[in-house]
C-alpha cells in the first residue's frame, strides 16, 4: 500500500514539473524578447515650419526722380499718390504665409499669389524667377517680425518719335539699375518700401 501511494505521488510531480518548466522558459523567453536594445525606432518626420503673418505697417525706403541726364532728386512722401495712385494698397499683401518651400501673399479681395521660395542662414526669404532661373532676396525675418521689400516704378524713355511710359511694380528688386537700358532717354520715379509683418 505504501509503495502505490507513492508511485501515484509520483506520477502526479512529474507533469506539474513540466509544466513549471514551460513557465519559466516562457518567461525567460519574454523577458528577452522585450528588451528594447534591438528595435530600431523611425525619427519622427519633421514637421515643416510654417509661419502666418499679417501686415503691420510699412515705412518708405526710398522715393526719388532718377534722370538720365540730371542725376537724381528726392520726392517727399506726400507725393506717392501722384505717382501711384492707391497700386501700394493693392499690390501689398495683407497677409503672408511661408513655408519651407514656398509662400503665399493674399492681397486685397482676397486675390492669392504663390512662389518658389527658400531661407537662408534661417533669416532671410529668398524667391525663385523663372525668367532669370535666379534668386533673389525676397525678405528678412528678425526676432519677432518679417521685413518685405516692395518696388515701385514709373519710368518714361524717350526717342525721336515716341514716348513710352512704363508703370510697374515687383518684389526683390533691390534697385533700379535693371530697369534701364544702355543709352536711353529716360526718367525715373522710383519708390522702394519696407512692409512689416507680424
Amino acid at each position: 500500500m505504501t509503495i502505490l501511494y507513492f508511485i501515484r505521488k509520483e506520477k502526479m510531480k512529474t507533469p506539474l514539473f513540466k509544466l513549471r518548466l514551460i513557465y519559466v522558459f516562457a518567461i525567460a523567453l519574454l523577458m528577452f524578447s522585450c528588451q528594447d536594445d534591438n528595435i530600431v525606432t523611425p525619427p519622427d518626420p519633421e514637421v515643416p515650419e510654417i509661419f502666418e503673418l499679417k501686415l503691420g505697417s510699412y515705412k518708405v525706403i526710398e522715393f526719388q526722380s532718377v534722370d538720365g541726364f540730371d542725376g537724381k532728386s528726392e520726392i517727399g512722401e506726400d507725393n506717392i499718390e501722384e505717382y501711384f495712385g492707391t497700386r501700394l494698397e493693392s499690390f501689398v499683401p495683407v497677409e503672408i504665409t511661408i513655408s519651407n518651400d514656398s509662400t503665399t501673399f493674399v492681397k486685397r479681395g482676397a486675390l492669392q499669389e504663390n512662389f518658389r521660395t527658400k531661407w537662408e542662414n534661417n533669416d532671410e526669404l529668398f524667391l525663385y524667377d523663372d525668367n532669370t532661373k535666379a534668386w533673389s532676396l525676397l525678405g528678412k525675418r528678425t526676432e519677432d517680425v518679417f521685413l518685405l521689400s516692395v518696388a515701385f516704378f514709373y519710368k518714361k524713355v524717350s526717342t525721336s518719335e515716341i514716348v513710352n511710359t512704363i508703370l510697374g511694380q515687383a518684389y526683390a528688386l533691390e534697385n533700379y539699375d535693371t530697369l534701364i537700358m544702355p543709352g536711353e532717354k529716360y526718367s525715373l520715379i522710383w519708390l522702394k518700401i519696407e512692409a512689416t509683418y507680424q
